[in-house]
C-alpha cells in the first residue's frame, strides 16, 4: 500500500513538531498509531528505528504520527513550568486531539521504548481514546518515575558488576575493614522492610493499573529485550501478581540490546509489532501481502 508522509505542527502553541506516515485512503475506523521518544532521543528513534516502524506500519493501513515532546529534537521546550512527567501526557493526548480533528480517527495505539513506554502507559491510564500500547523495555511503569524495584534492580546489577571484577577484590583484600562496613550497609538497605514495602506497593500498583486498563478492553503488548535489565523489571511485576493480567501479551527478542543496534534485532521487533497490531485491521489479504514485504 503506498505510503505519504507530511510534516506537522501542532499542540496548544503549535509548538510539537512531528511526521505523519500514513496509507492514500486512511479510514479512521482504524485506530492511529502514536510513536514516542525513547527519552531524550529525536523522533526518528535509536537507529531510525521508529522511520523504518511507521511507513511498515502506514503500508498496513495505520495512520502514524512519530513526534517530538517538548524539549526533546525539533519541539522547542515548555515555558510554562508543567514538569516533564505530566508535560509528556499531556502532549500524547494533544496529539491524539490532533488527529481525531485532522483525520477523524477516535481510536489510538501507542508505542514507546524505555520512558517512552512508560508516557504510553501513563497516557493510556488518563484516556479513553487509547486501546492499545506496546510497552517496549519499560524500566518504571510507576505513577511518578521513582521506581523502589528499578533502584534496586540497579544497585544489584552495579554490585554483581563489581564482585566479579579482580580490582574489586584487590581493594577489599587491601581494606578489609572499610568493605566490611560498606557491604554490611548495602545489605541492611536492600534487605530494610521500608524498601521492601515500597518494592511490594509499586509492584501491587503497576499490575493493578495493568488489569484496570485491560479490563477497560486496552489490549498490550510487552516487549523485552534478551539483554535488557526490563526484563528483570517485569519479571519482579510479575511474580507479585502472580502472572500478567489477561490481555497482556509478553515477548522476548533475542540478542538484543535496550536501542536495537542491529538490523537482526530491529526487523524482529518490528515483525513482532505487525503480529500483534494485525488485530486491529480487518485482514485484507491485499493488505497483509504489502506487510509482508516491508520488513527492512
Amino acid at each position: 500500500m503506498p505510503v505519504n508522509e507530511d510534516a506537522v505542527l501542532f499542540g496548544a502553541n503549535r509548538s510539537l513538531v512531528g511526521i505523519l506516515s500514513h496509507p492514500a485512503n486512511f479510514d479512521p475506523e482504524c485506530p492511529a498509531v502514536l510513536l514516542l521518544n525513547a527519552g531524550l532521543m529525536h523522533r526518528a528513534g535509536p537507529y531510525r528505528l521508529y522511520v523504518k516502524l511507521a511507513r511498515q506500519l502506514a503500508s498496513l493501513g495505520f495512520l502514524v504520527l512519530r513526534f517530538d515532546f517538548s524539549g526533546v529534537g525539533d519541539s522547542p521546550r515548555r515555558l510554562d513550568g508543567v514538569p516533564q512527567n505530566r508535560a509528556n501526557p499531556l502532549e500524547t493526548v494533544e496529539a491524539m486531539d490532533y488527529l481525531e480533528a485532522a483525520w477523524g480517527t477516535r481510536r489510538f495505539i501507542s508505542i514507546g521504548i524505555c520512558r517512552g513506554a512508560w508516557v504510553s502507559f501513563a497516557t493510556a491510564s488518563q484516556d479513553s481514546r487509547m486501546i492499545g500500547a506496546v510497552l517496549i523495555n519499560p524500566d518504571n511503569l510507576a505513577d511518578d518515575r521513582r521506581s523502589p524495584i528499578g533502584k534496586q534492580l540497579k544497585t544489584r546489577s552495579f554490585v554483581a558488576g563489581s564482585l566479579g571484577r579482580l580490582p574489586t577484590w584487590l581493594r577489599v583484600f587491601g581494606h578489609p575493614l572499610r568493605y566490611r562496613t560498606q557491604f554490611g550497609a548495602l545489605i541492611a538497605h536492600l534487605r530494610s522492610p521500608l524498601q521492601h514495602r515500597a518494592r511490594l506497593h509499586e509492584a501491587d500498583q503497576v499490575d493493578a493499573r495493568l488489569r484496570a486498563l485491560t479490563s477497560r478492553g486496552v489490549n498490550m503488548l510487552l516487549l523485552i529485550s534478551e539483554q535488557d535489565p526490563s526484563r528483570d523489571y517485569v519479571a519482579a511485576i510479575e511474580r507479585r501478581s502472580q502472572g500478567l493480567a489477561q490481555g497482556i501479551a509478553l515477548e522476548v527478542i533475542p540478542e538484543s540490546g535496550h536501542i536495537f543496534m542491529s538490523l537482526d534485532s530491529q526487523r524482529l521487533l518490528m515483525q513482532a509489532i505487525e503480529r500483534w497490531a494485525w488485530q486491529f485491521t480487518w485482514g485484507d489479504p491485499a493488505v497483509r501481502k504489502a506487510g509482508d514485504t516491508t520488513d527492512t
